[in-house]
């Protein structure tokens, strides 16, 4: 795998050339902040909103997205997934000259055919790994976030130093970044959020409803299963040295026990295959596209629904109480 660094880039290569940041929201804002403290000249598109109002707030200039998009010869696209076709079509399709540059911060738009840039632009992913905050707090602490990058189309010939000037300047080529291609980010990208998050959910949930049951305290049972922070610092930790490793050298010979003679037992394994492969064929096919298209459509009412029966459930009643008792 190839992997880029600051040796491996130049901002001289962005000299001369508006980056226009499409959308100030969680990837924008970080991401837009970084670049104008590097020097580049930044513009900022965005709807008369919130992010509007933080985007002057922050001193950037901000125009409506047609303008920026044809005023800018790179053009980051920091939207969601289910807004981009719209929002392309509409501003930015008919605002490209040629040679300007593309750049998407996932890659689904360009890998379901959702968007369809011309051929006479270069077309990039700029994928960091992190959301918004911590791409500007470890920026400025003088590292960064790592990110997949890659060159979907290469007209201008220079697509490759444009995009790694733009990924030195957000910070991504201080830790690395990965040259990973629309395809595998998008549909690893997408298996994490469907298979692993899910998992991790449902196995808090459950395991939270069936010892409430058993009497044991709420509050403390939450603690113990994510809110004392434990987990997510010790995960922290396995992003460095392994996710073998860190329980290894930071759990107790009792805790690493536990792990080992019931890592089988918990998760079968092959029915737990069987669903990997549904979830993966499910992404390559189009049929969660195709759901996630219905479900935009329809305003988003399931999840809409779902994430308001979920702050009625024990366990998020349980955190409110936690919060209040518990003094960080």
């Amino acid at each position: 795998m190839k992997v880029f660094y600051d040796d491996d880039s130049s901002l001289e290569s962005l000299k001369n050339k508006k980056v226009g940041i499409i959308g100030f929201g969680i990837q924008g804002r970080a991401q837009a902040l970084n670049l104008r403290d590097s020097g580049i000249d930044v513009l900022i598109g965005n709807r008369t909103d919130t992010y509007n109002k933080t985007a002057l707030d922050d001193g950037f200039t901000v125009l409506p997205i047609d303008k920026v998009a044809k005023e800018s010869s790179i053009i980051m696209f920091l939207i969601p997934d289910q807004a981009q076709e719209s929002i392309y079509n509409e501003f930015i399709a008919d605002n490209l000259n040629e040679n300007d540059m593309l750049i998407f911060a996932h890659g689904y738009s360009i890998n379901f055919n959702k968007v369809a840039p011309p051929k006479n632009i270069d077309v990039c992913l700029l994928a960091p790994r992190m959301p918004g905050d911590p791409i500007r707090e470890y920026f400025l602490k003088g590292s960064g976030v790592p990110a997949f990058v890659d060159v979907y189309n290469d007209h201008s010939n220079m697509a490759w130093s444009i995009l790694l000037g733009v990924a030195k300047g957000i910070g991504a080529t201080r830790p690395g970044a990965m040259h990973v291609t629309f395809k595998e980010e998008t549909e690893t990208d997408l298996f994490i959020e469907q298979f692993l998050l899910p998992l991790i959910i449902k196995s808090v949930r459950l395991s939270f409803d069936q010892l409430v049951k058993k009497g044991f305290t709420p509050e403390a049972l939450l603690m113990e299963l994510y809110a004392s922070g434990e987990i997510g610092e010790l995960i922290l930790k396995a992003a460095k040295i392994g996710i073998y490793e860190v329980w290894e050298k930071n759990a107790s010979p009792t805790c690493q026990y536990g792990i080992y003679n019931n890592l089988d037992r918990v998760l079968d394994t092959k029915k737990t295959s069987i669903i990997i492969d549904d979830t993966l064929k499910n992404i390559q096919n189009g049929t969660f596209s195709k759901q996630l298209d219905i479900e935009a459509q329809s305003g988003y009412k399931n999840l809409e629904s779902y994430n308001e029966n979920n702050k009625k459930s024990h366990l998020a009643l349980t955190q409110k109480t936690l919060n209040k008792i518990i003094k960080y």
